[in-house]
């Protein structure tokens, strides 16, 4: 059964409502539809940056200048992409830094002694996938780049283009979440195993992500606010509560009659302090 509303997938929809939408959501929608993952919390503080530069609340271009984006209904999940080769730079296993690993368009046999870092690729490429039994990816305890954790470079090649990624621990990455990887401990846990299962079509869980995208917003916008009202309100104290002047500063906004302000300043005398 296709998932189609109407004439229009789920994700051709949302794409088509995002369009109208201010530039930030627009962002939001880009980062979900192509990732196909709720948005990281980094990549919320870019929408966020967005939102404020687009509303005129800040300068500078961490949003909208930092991406570069065009929302299309292009469906991605249907161009094939190919795995070329995985490059270790440190932090994993028993693998040396550097060590490529190359993909054959076919079949990719790895084998080795027992302690020479195969198990190390298969994790990577777990996280990579964001798989249900993916294992913690262990450094190398005597290595000096232990500490840094674990990173590598995966190329792959999609619609005759390579592309290069840098992987740095994180799960569910897109396009690799679109790989199925069945090992030893997948059998376990899907074949010997209990195993619940709530099944949502994967266009329809594009809408969850962008509204859990929207209440984080929302949350950062509300602590600006409260920051912001708990600065601008440090002129209160030069006025006597009660008095209209008091209540002028009090709700000083947009829709503050500036002629008045400046009528009722000229009634005071010029005070300076003394040294």
């Amino acid at each position: 059964m296709d998932n189609v509303i109407g004439n229009e997938s789920p994700r051709t929809a949302l794409i088509s409502w995002a369009k109208g939408q201010d530039k930030w959501v627009q962002q939001l929608v880009y980062l979900v539809s192509t990732s196909r993952c709720p948005p990281t919390e980094q990549e919320l503080q870019q929408v966020y940056s967005t939102l404020l530069q687009e509303k005129e609340l800040a300068e500078g271009t961490g949003g909208l200048g930092a991406t570069e984006f065009s929302l299309s209904t292009t469906d991605g999940e249907n161009i094939p992409f190919a795995l070329l080769d995985l490059v270790h730079i440190g932090g994993v296993n028993r693998l040396l830094p550097n060590q490529k690993l190359e993909f054959n368009p076919r079949f990719t046999v790895i084998y080795g002694e027992n302690g020479v870092g195969k198990t190390g690729y298969v994790r990577i490429l777990k996280k990579l996938a964001g798989v249900r039994n993916a294992e913690d990816v262990l450094p190398d305890v005597n290595s000096e780049q232990a500490a840094s954790g674990a990173r590598a470079t995966v190329k792959y090649r999609s619609s005759a283009e390579e592309y290069s990624v840098n992987w740095s621990h994180e799960s569910n990455v897109s396009p690799f979440n679109r790989m199925a990887i069945f090992d030893a401990r997948c059998a376990a846990l899907h074949v010997d195993s209990e195993l619940s299962f709530h099944y949502t079509p994967k266009e329809l869980s594009l809408f969850k992500f962008v509204h859990d995208g929207l209440e984080p917003i929302r949350g950062l916008l509300e602590k600006e606010s409260r920051e912001r009202a708990q600065r601008e309100n440090n002129l209160l104290p030069r006025f006597s509560r009660g008095t209209r002047t008091y209540l002028a500063i009090e709700t000083l906004g947009a829709s503050t009659d500036l002629t008045q302000l400046e009528s009722w300043a000229l009634s005071f005398p010029p005070k300076s302090d003394p040294l």
